[in-house]
């Protein structure tokens, strides 16, 4: 237990610590995300005054939860730092129902509350080789399928590379409502952290299964082609051997203008006579109307004295990268290649279809 200040950007942050925390703490949380804000009522909204006082209310509520040797040291933290929000920085309480977070958000009067859900700390990818929007989009989806988020809106914090489910005032509410409706967002966000983000994450990647076509096998050489224009997620599949790798992701919709990388995962690839373990190759694809728009496209994509252990899913150490600039057509392309071992001899044709689209 302890309360502090910490810097994030120029601003400060004052926390105070009410249980012993299950994950590390972020330097500071600033409300910096993508998603809108939820429960924000339809008013002039709130001064500062105003959000402290509420936040005085349920920092008071919070602490008489607290065990009494507990409710003991905090008071006389509370009286070093008292629970206050200002104009350049949030506060954080670790309740027994979970972590909040409140900021002020001065130009349109509302006190932010976000209930902590999980941390990023800063990896490539995010979960399942999902790029964080897209875990944003399978939390969402979540929330659809009716999980309580216990009055918030799912928020990707960009600062604090996290995700929290955020509730926002806009008026005065009474503390006992207050107190209330916070207990529900944080018991929401502790049960999205431990429970609902991976079966959603999990749920959504099912959805991003490469088609049959992209996979195919000729003995015990297996290869998976999948589509991505974040290079950040191939990290996902970039494993050690006898580690377990996420089962692969693709993406079906290509942006114009941004880098498609045709990423081959292959599998039981042999050491030739020559003493190297090879795997090649060459790749077409085709506008919608089946004309060629890239033809024998060459790669080289494992080429060492070794060949990855037997059963280990490997990621190819190059691969080929294709752009489609706004002069392209729209519609419905498809990627096509044949991959093979030279140790072994063997061969696969594999394909892709996906949609360009004009970027966001």
């Amino acid at each position: 237990m302890r309360a502090g200040t910490v810097r994030a950007r120029t601003r400060r942050a004052t926390f105070i610590w009410t249980r012993p925390l299950r994950v590390a703490t972020s330097a500071a949380i600033l409300g910096w995300g993508l998603a809108a804000s939820a429960g924000a009522a339809d008013s002039e909204g709130i001064d500062l005054a105003t959000a402290n006082r509420m936040l005085g209310d349920y920092a008071a509520h919070v602490l008489k939860q607290l065990p009494a040797d507990w409710r003991r040291a905090v008071k006389e933290q509370i009286r070093e730092n008292p629970p206050k929000v200002t104009a350049e920085g949030v506060y954080q309480l670790d309740s027994p129902n979970g972590r909040i977070a409140f900021e002020y958000d001065a130009e349109n009067g509302l006190l932010l509350c976000d209930a902590f859900v999980h941390k990023f700390r800063g990896r490539p990818h995010a979960v399942f080789g999902l790029s964080r929007a897209e875990v944003v989009a399978a939390l969402e989806a979540e929330a659809e399928r009716g999980t309580s988020t216990g009055g918030g809106a799912v928020f990707l914090d960009t600062v604090a590379d996290g995700i929290f489910l955020r509730r926002a005032y806009g008026e005065e509410v009474p503390a006992r409502r207050l107190a209330k409706e916070l207990d529900l967002l944080t018991k929401a966000g502790e049960a999205w952290s431990y429970e609902h983000y991976l079966q959603a994450a999990k749920r959504y990647a099912a959805t991003l299964k490469p088609p049959k076509s992209a996979t195919a096998r000729a003995g015990d050489f297996e290869v998976t082609l999948v589509l991505t224009q974040d290079p950040s997620t191939m990290e996902a599949w970039n494993t050690a051997p006898g580690s377990k790798m996420p089962d692969p992701i693709t993406r079906s919709r290509v942006e114009q203008g941004r880098p498609m990388i045709a990423v081959v995962l292959f599998s039981g690839a042999t050491v030739s006579a020559g003493g190297r373990a090879r795997v090649e190759g060459k790749f077409h694809a085709d506008y919608p109307n089946g004309e060629p728009a890239a033809w024998n496209l060459q790669q080289v994509h494992w080429d060492r004295p070794v060949a990855p252990p037997a059963g280990h899913v490997q990621h190819a150490e190059r691969n080929v990268t294709l752009t489609f600039d706004a002069r392209q057509p729209l519609g419905t392309y498809l990627i096509r290649g044949e991959v093979c071992d030279v140790g072994s001899g063997h061969c696969v044709e594999i394909e892709h279809p996906f949609e360009l689209v004009t970027a966001r």
